[in-house]
């Protein structure tokens, strides 16, 4: 998991920070404020190149998109049927190095002393002062990094507690990369059998455009989605 935050304005006992630290269940996606999944295409959001090169193997990979309300409440509720404290579900907010130094700067002077306060990691989670403090630390993020629009989840747990969803219930349809080499009888099985819907990104290299493709029943490729008229 795409795990970095700001660990020096968690609590300063070092054990329990440490505790707070390894607690931490999260799950991170890029995110697209469209609700209507074929008006998402247009957005430079899926034509990160470098999003596709890092996180999908050099565009040989997919882009799966997930349902964000469905895995929001499958988490939730296993966080409560495991005894679990759901942190929050946030969009990243961006600063500038200076910026994410001052505010934690700001924090650090707001902790009490922590040293044999709290028993567990979610008696200190029960504190709203402490609570936002960890918020503050899982979403938040330099500037630097804002191309990824990214989307967190997250959980606390000391038990060995991991997060499942059912996959098929939350998906919403599937990007094959560039250079993904998915047959068409893979695409079919996808799409028809188990009800995905299967988007091909193309590159029209003379015009310098994205192209997406929507597969029918037949696997017949639909164009949805380009900056020029072909």
């Amino acid at each position: 998991m795409n795990i970095s935050f700001e660990v020096d304005v968690i609590p300063k006992d070092e054990i329990l920070q440490r505790k707070v630290i390894e607690s931490i269940k999260m799950i991170c996606f890029k995110y697209s404020l469209k609700s209507d999944i074929n008006s998402v295409f247009p957005d430079f959001l899926y034509k990160s190149c470098s999003m596709w090169s890092h996180y999908a193997n050099f565009s040989s990979g997919v882009c799966i998109i997930f349902n964000k309300e469905k895995i929001e409440s499958q988490i939730k509720s296993q966080a409560i049927q495991n005894d679990a404290t759901f942190i929050s579900s946030q969009i990243i907010q961006y600063y500038s190095h200076q910026d994410v130094g001052d505010y934690n700067k700001k924090l650090k002077l707001l902790k009490p002393c922590y040293e044999g306060k709290y028993s567990c990691v979610k008696d200190y989670l029960n504190n709203d002062e402490n609570m936002n403090i960890v918020k503050t630390a899982m979403f938040i993020k330099s500037y630097g990094w804002n191309h990824e629009k990214e989307f967190r989840i997250a959980v606390s747990s000391e038990a060995d507690f991991y997060i499942k969803f059912d996959l098929a219930d939350c998906i919403e349809g599937i990007i094959l990369g560039l250079n993904c080499k998915a047959t068409d009888e893979e695409i079919r099985r996808l799409s028809i059998l188990n009800g995905i819907t299967v988007y091909r990104h193309l590159y029209q290299a003379e015009h310098a455009k994205d192209l997406f493709y929507k597969y029918d029943e037949n696997i017949e490729p639909i164009l949805i989605s380009t900056g020029h008229v072909l």
